[in-house]
């Protein structure tokens, strides 16, 4: 079944891993029902995955509706109390 590696109230990323060359999806969107009137704007893009390393900065430049996707690895490590990834 094919979902969303990340899910938010306006995001879905598929992951590579799932999808197949010639693939159709589906995307679903509703309105809720305590709303009189709902707008959407959906965009896709297909973007190369970036890595972001610890303690390495990336450099995003970026032009107006540009997304990009950031990969960060967290290590198995009970020394790693918290991570702060900031801009």
């Amino acid at each position: 079944m094919l979902g969303c590696s990340s899910l938010g109230e306006d995001i879905c990323i598929l992951s590579k891993e799932v999808l197949n060359a010639d693939m159709i999806i589906y995307i679903g969107v509703g309105c809720g029902e305590n709303t009189n009137l709902c707008n959407f704007t959906l965009i896709s893009e297909l973007a190369i995955e970036l890595m972001l390393e610890d303690a390495k900065p990336l450099q995003l430049y970026m032009t107006a509706n540009e997304t990009k996707i950031i990969r960060f690895y967290v290590p198995e490590d009970p020394n790693v109390t918290h991570i702060s990834i900031f801009s």
